[in-house]
């Protein structure tokens, strides 16, 4: 039977909600930026791509926002699977829950009047918690917001709340996730969520109560300004095993798509460079988590372009180095993706984030960049 999803509505949900509880709030925490990769080197785009997540300016220093993380339940509600709208959650009234349409790719959802979707409940669950979005696929979002979250909710709600995810083969249509299914399913075990977890195909899907999360400012990414979201990766870390043999200083390579990152001229030259300092090339695709775990835990000195692998700096050692190649993904004026930067922060890594499109033909800049980051 179709339904008939509303448009997006005011906070003024929220009184018709069973529970709604503040689990944690934070103050501002001084965010400590980055000396410059070489002379004359700006950080007007990282600081433009930290404004973005709430973090504010005050007497010359930067900090995060004030955090509240609080708990939502709802009674009869629904959710989705795959169809262009992971993770949304809909109401008794079938209206969208704000927030909850984070990168979902159906964008008429929340903006058309009644928009109709025709699709059968797949399972009704007496109660569940929901935390994925609509980049699941991705291995940052996927730690980020299923096992990070699902392990924050599990503290909460008990050992044993059922937590929806999307199925690692989704459908047989769908691409697969850009991690193998020895990540998915080592990611869940390591987690402590292997009895929690509930793979769920695309449909839709009906609970008597669904459990969510909802952050002020009203951002689902900003969840990596709750320290316990750290809490749970530093308790992965007790599966890696003593390692002596993995190199200590790592050029974390991306394939087939490493010049959307860094332009083709200055990456021949920064490999050059590397390769001369004794940086070893690594690549995490086709490499099952306890071993991309065991690579990051021994490491010294990590040198990458922005992408989805730094995501395992949350693995890192105390004193790790970690040097960023960004880029202004999201548009000329948009600033850098300053979610590696924020972890860094969190975890007391020494940090250096290098302008990729500044990097230049010469090595001058390459040089000076990996001469400051080795003096960090």
């Amino acid at each position: 039977m179709p339904i008939s999803i509303k448009p997006f509505f005011d906070m003024s949900w929220l009184r018709t909600v069973e529970e709604y509880r503040e689990i944690s709030r934070q103050i501002p925490q001084k965010i400590i930026m980055p000396p410059p990769a070489w002379k004359g080197a700006s950080s007007e785009k990282l600081e433009t791509g930290i404004r973005r997540y709430n973090a504010f300016a005050e007497n010359g220093s930067f900090f995060t926002p004030s955090l509240s993380t609080n708990l939502c339940t709802i009674r009869n509600g629904k959710f989705l699977v795959g169809h262009g709208m992971d993770g949304l959650i809909l109401n008794e009234n079938n209206q969208p829950i704000p927030n909850t349409n984070l990168l979902i790719k159906n964008t008429s959802i929340g903006r058309v009047n009644n928009y109709a979707i025709d699709l059968p409940v797949q399972h009704h669950f007496d109660e569940i918690f929901v935390s994925f979005d609509g980049a699941w696929k991705n291995y940052f979002h996927w730690l980020t917001f299923v096992i990070a979250q699902g392990a924050m909710a599990k503290d909460i709600l008990g050992p044993d709340v059922q937590i929806a995810a999307p199925a690692h083969d989704i459908d047989n249509d769908e691409s697969l996730p850009g991690y193998s299914r020895d990540v998915y399913n080592q990611s869940i075990h390591f987690s402590g969520l292997r009895n929690n977890i509930v793979p769920l195909r695309s449909g839709l899907y009906s609970a008597r109560k669904i459990h969510f999360f909802l952050l002020f400012p009203m951002d689902p990414l900003h969840v990596i300004f709750n320290r316990k979201f750290y809490d749970i990766f530093e308790a992965m870390q007790k599966f890696v095993p003593a390692v002596t043999n993995s190199p200590r200083n790592i050029y974390l390579a991306r394939r087939g798509n490493a010049q959307e990152r860094i332009p083709p001229a200055s990456l021949d030259i920064l490999e050059r460079e590397l390769a001369q300092r004794g940086y070893t090339k690594v690549h995490f695709e086709g490499h099952d988590l306890l071993t991309q775990m065991a690579c990051i835990r021994n490491a010294k000195n990590i040198v990458s372009p922005h992408g989805a692998g730094l995501t395992n700096i949350l693995f890192g050692n105390s004193r790790l180095r970690v040097m960023e190649i960004n880029r202004q993904i999201d548009g000329p004026k948009s600033g850098f993706r300053p979610a590696y930067f924020l972890f860094s922060n969190a975890l007391g890594n020494r940090y250096l984030n290098v302008d990729g499109d500044e990097l230049g033909t010469s090595s001058t800049n390459i040089t000076q960049a990996l001469d400051q980051f080795e003096a960090l």
